[in-house]
């Protein structure tokens, strides 16, 4: 059981589950909505909601994650439908190509639907007791559920701390394939959008650099182009959620597959297509290893897409 009183808000009047990830971060914001939801979360001995807003004094108190996954409704999943293909298997850490259609991590530990995660932790169950947060153990970096390609996942304590440093300080080399609707004007260039919350939260807007949000570099090179298609060679500078997504729609070039940030109609083009994946792969990943020589992996593209280029003029 965890307790905590509120002594002083910063700024405004601050909802539940936004003050309990700004003073406790060890869960993200889904997991403290769902704990709450949940009854695990009370203020003042009372069951309350996400949107309650907290003030000065209120005694806020949470049972353990452990509990609040034992005690959900919720179906777990059977984890062997979507294969998982190991590239490399070294002592302190795993390589793999993650399969487009399932998810990086669950927003509980154990997880209730097919996750990396829980895949892995069958065979390496040492993944499990790595990291800072108990919903997402191991993970330095994730993919999104229906992008594929390649994910390094650290085995020791060293190589997580190792691995997490060269991402916090963009080290890690990560190139894409991804095909977009449209032909680009230009064969190469970099695109320079902040990155925020859209206003429904779901969704990440791409804004100009006057306006707030996080900043992000996505570069991109043309490789192949047909009649209303272009196949690029993409890399990030930086690794914000959905950045590649957000940007190429930003610029008007929207992923094949992705009704998320797709227009109406490239979501319609979708599915005519019946494309159940977003056309884009971590096809290529390098990084240091502990004794800090340079790793370098890469990736064919998966069939799915191959042989639809081969439908293309």
């Amino acid at each position: 059981m965890g307790q905590l009183v509120v002594h002083q808000i910063k700024g405004e009047a601050s909802r539940l589950d936004k003050f309990l990830v700004v003073n406790i971060p060890k869960y993200s914001r889904s997991v403290w909505r769902e704990m709450i939801n949940n009854g695990s979360v009370q203020v003042n001995g009372r069951v309350v909601k996400p949107h309650l807003l907290v003030k000065e004094g209120d005694i806020i108190t949470w049972s353990s994650l452990s509990r609040v996954c034992k005690t959900s409704g919720r179906q777990k999943t059977s984890s062997t439908a979507l294969p998982l293909k190991i590239i490399a298997v070294k002592p302190d850490y795993l390589v793999i190509n993650k399969p487009a259609g399932l998810l990086t991590h669950d927003n509980f530990w154990p997880s209730r639907q097919p996750t990396v995660v829980g895949k892995l932790a069958k065979k390496y169950p040492e993944i499990l007791s790595l990291g800072d947060n108990p919903a997402r153990p191991g993970l330095v970096h994730r993919l999104d559920k229906d992008v594929s390609g390649l994910m390094v996942v650290p085995r020791t304590e060293p190589m997580f701390d190792f691995l997490k440093r060269q991402f916090k300080y963009h080290t890690v080399k990560k190139v894409y394939t991804g095909l977009v609707y449209g032909t680009l004007s230009r064969t190469s260039g970099v695109i320079n959008f902040k990155l925020d919350r859209s206003t429904s939260g779901r969704k990440m807007a791409a804004r100009p650099l006057n306006q707030v949000g996080k900043s992000a570099l996505t570069e991109y090179e043309v490789i192949r182009q047909w009649t209303n298609y272009s196949l690029l060679q993409i890399t990030i500078k930086t690794g914000r959620t959905h950045q590649i997504r957000a940007h190429l729609a930003a610029i008007g070039h929207p992923l094949v597959g992705d009704n998320w940030y797709g227009t109406n109609k490239t979501k319609i083009k979708n599915k005519e297509l019946g494309i159940n994946r977003v056309f884009l792969v971590a096809t290529q990943l390098s990084f240091l290893d502990l004794a800090k020589v340079r790793q370098t992996f890469s990736l064919r593209l998966p069939r799915q897409m191959t042989s639809f280029f081969n439908t293309l003029k």
